[in-house]
């Protein structure tokens, strides 16, 4: 098989895996016919395991990255997903939510370390705004927590779509 054809199947994996990053919250609700208060209390619907699965399908594609691509980082990024699926946010509510706050921000650090310089003053205000969001959720009540970790899944898939096309950095 030439190396054209397996880039090409890892391409399509990879925006696949991508494309159900962004679509985890959907997904929850359409199965379960409930909104909850965050990504995480799905846990403790009739969905639970779709919950724990989605999560592990997302930390998959952070590991499928890094291995092919050798971007260690992806390596941690997918351990803080596998952390979060595995710690119950009631009875592990420390752990848990560190390992959900350390996948956010290391995904807004990567995007911005990680990038060239004519891309990097774009990523630092989606991180910006990204961070915002979290925060205002957070401590301010602004949204659910749902909604904000909706709306920052979005940026991440949406870069790791553009990194895996070739489209960005």
């Amino acid at each position: 098989m030439s190396n054209n054809i397996i880039h090409k199947r890892i391409q399509r994996l990879e925006v696949l895996l991508a494309l159900i990053l962004i679509l985890i919250p959907g997904i929850l609700i359409l199965f379960t016919g409930e909104v909850r208060a965050s990504i995480s209390d799905y846990a403790y619907s009739k969905a639970d395991n779709l919950f724990s699965g989605l999560l592990w399908i997302s930390a998959a594609l952070f590991l499928y990255n890094g291995m092919y691509t050798n971007k260690w980082y992806n390596f941690v990024l997918a351990t803080t997903l596998i952390g979060v699926s595995l710690t119950d946010h009631l009875e592990y509510t420390i752990l848990h939510y560190t390992l959900a706050g350390l996948f956010f921000l290391g995904t807004m650090l990567v995007m911005v370390v990680y990038s060239s310089q004519k891309q990097r003053v774009y990523k630092v205000w989606v991180s910006l705004f990204m961070l915002v969001v979290l925060t205002s959720s957070i401590l301010f009540k602004t949204m659910s927590l749902l909604v904000a970790e909706w709306i920052c899944l979005a940026p991440i898939s949406i870069h790791f779509i553009g990194e895996s096309l070739n489209k960005i950095d």
